[in-house]
């Protein structure tokens, strides 16, 4: 009886493990990368970057037509931008980042049938070689005293 239960077992995990294989996709995940100037740049660079010309390309090496936006504090900055509204094959990353403040979002969305597999989301950083000086001499911007 314990050998045809292990044998019932066995079968079950075959069976079922059989029809989760079937589901998956065989042409492989469609994976997209950003791209600066045509070179291929991880989202961590892109926050430090302050012009060139922004792209999004399949790992076959084609491009993808995306829309472009920034966000602030969950709102959408300049919602009438063409890239905002319009796919766009690729954009001046200067364009979208003279309306934008340290600690913005740039929002990457894919158009066409990829719009859902692959959001990315580049933070907005302020470069600064010296710490600012009120913060040397002691003068804080928010005291935080009451007034």
């Amino acid at each position: 009886m314990r050998n045809l239960l292990v044998k019932i077992t066995c079968l079950f995990v075959v069976l079922l493990s059989f029809s989760v294989s079937n589901g998956l996709p065989k042409n492989g995940v469609k994976t997209t990368s950003l791209l600066l100037n045509g070179q291929k740049v991880s989202s961590d660079m892109f926050s430090w970057v302050t012009r060139g010309r922004l792209s999004v390309g399949l790992d076959a090496g084609d491009a993808v037509p995306f829309y472009i936006y920034l966000k602030r504090e969950g709102r959408i900055v300049n919602a009438e931008a063409y890239a905002h509204n319009h796919a766009v094959q690729e954009y001046e990353m200067a364009e979208i980042l003279k309306f934008a403040k340290d600690g913005d979002q740039i929002v990457v969305d894919l158009a066409g049938q990829l719009n859902n597999s692959d959001r990315k989301i580049i933070v907005v950083k302020q470069k600064r070689f010296i710490p600012d000086l009120y913060m040397w001499l002691g003068l804080s911007k928010n005291k935080n005293d009451g007034c």
